[in-house]
């Protein structure tokens, strides 16, 4: 069975067999989402809303525009008439906005406000209790 397999490319009649044309569906079937489904993942999306927005939630938009991506423009025309991708392209622009600003400092590429208030805090309290040892010291 091992040599068949290896024959297939050099012979010029054999690519065309069965085993080949079933092959071959099924890597366009996995590579490119059917109309029906993108529709389907689309009309199942979560709703936008600013006060429970996750990853998970952005992921589930992104996932969905990329399929929609792999459509031919024909197909994403009838994806359209069924779905408003617009409202969906500008949901998911505003949850990865919102995602990136939740609790996130620019100057610091994303490190934790709380973390950082609180090795502030931490910071001065030494400070204060150095200076007033040093000051108990000097006297």
């Amino acid at each position: 069975k091992p040599n068949p397999d290896p024959e297939n490319p050099v012979e010029p009649n054999k690519p065309n067999t069965d085993s080949n044309n079933s092959a071959n569906p099924g890597k366009t079937e996995g590579s490119k989402p059917s109309v029906q489904g993108v529709i389907d993942q689309g009309k199942n999306l979560p709703p936008y809303n600013p006060t429970k927005a996750t990853k998970d939630t952005l992921d589930a938009y992104k996932d969905f525009l990329n399929k929609y991506s792999q459509l031919t423009k024909e197909e994403q025309e009838a994806v359209a008439e069924s779905i408003d991708i617009n409202k969906i392209k500008s949901d998911a622009k505003r949850l990865e906005a919102q995602l990136k600003a939740q609790g996130k400092l620019p100057q610091t590429d994303g490190a934790d406000q709380t973390a950082l208030m609180l090795i502030g805090v931490a910071l001065i309290l030494g400070a204060l209790y150095f200076l007033r040892r040093r000051n108990a010291e000097v006297k």
